[in-house]
């Protein structure tokens, strides 16, 4: 739900989504949106590394991905397509950047 790294990548993830493409397409365009890099989140207090390549995602339990392989996901670059698809469909990923694009812009407005 959070994205690439690059700037505003959420919004271009949901823009894409709402153009009539074929499944091949958008996942075309999720590879290249996220390109190669990693990111970390803390959830409930659980840490999670998350890194994304030419292959698809690795989501892991801890600091990295690299460790126990038993703790970790795979998923293909059509099955983040199809999640996100998903998420959009049920009004998950919409509300989740809503909810981000507010706190930036309360967070801008007092600085």
């Amino acid at each position: 739900r959070t994205g690439s790294n690059r700037n505003k990548s959420q919004l271009r993830l949901i823009y894409n989504f709402m153009t009539e493409q074929t499944p091949e397409e958008y996942t075309a365009f999720v590879k290249k949106e996220y390109g190669e890099g990693g990111k970390g989140f803390e959830i409930g207090g659980t840490k999670y590394a998350v890194w994304f390549d030419e292959l698809g995602m690795q989501i892991a339990v801890g600091d990295t991905v690299r460790n126990d392989p038993k703790n970790k996901a795979f998923l293909s670059w059509e099955d983040v397509s199809g999640r996100i698809h998903q998420l959009l469909q049920q009004g998950e990923y919409l509300r989740f950047a809503r909810h981000l694009a507010l706190i930036l812009r309360t967070t801008r407005s007092r600085m």
